[in-house]
């Protein structure tokens, strides 16, 4: 069994070199800047830094376009690829985005800070 992988020269995941292409940015493994956001580089030591880049998520923030998720918290990056905010938990079971709504391991979360929001009640 093949089980050649690359680590994405945009975001920095490890992707299997039989896709040929980046499973978090779609970044084209022989065709550099294929990759969108095209990450910066505090943007690509983020994903790393949390453990690596899980998950990618688009969003429809004011600033906030895309939301990195990795086993030790998540990321906010703007169109650029620039980062918005780092949510450094040590350990977030999970990430949900839909639209401009943000959920960090199931707690709802301001998509333009990162922060958590008040629990109602």
């Amino acid at each position: 069994m093949d089980t050649q992988s690359f680590d994405c020269p945009n975001c920095g995941a490890t992707s299997h070199l039989t896709s040929k292409k980046c499973g978090r940015c779609a970044e084209v493994w022989d065709t550099p800047g294929t990759g969108k956001p095209r990450f910066s580089a505090a943007a690509r030591d983020a994903g790393q830094n949390l453990g690596g880049l899980l998950r990618l998520y688009d969003a429809a923030g004011a600033r906030v376009r895309h939301v990195g998720w990795g086993p030790a918290g998540a990321f906010g990056l703007d169109a650029a690829g620039d980062v918005v905010w780092i949510a450094d938990w040590g350990y977030m079971t999970g990430v949900e985005v839909d639209g401009s709504e943000l959920r960090l391991a199931g707690k709802a979360a301001d998509l333009e800070t990162g922060q958590l929001l008040p629990a109602a009640g």
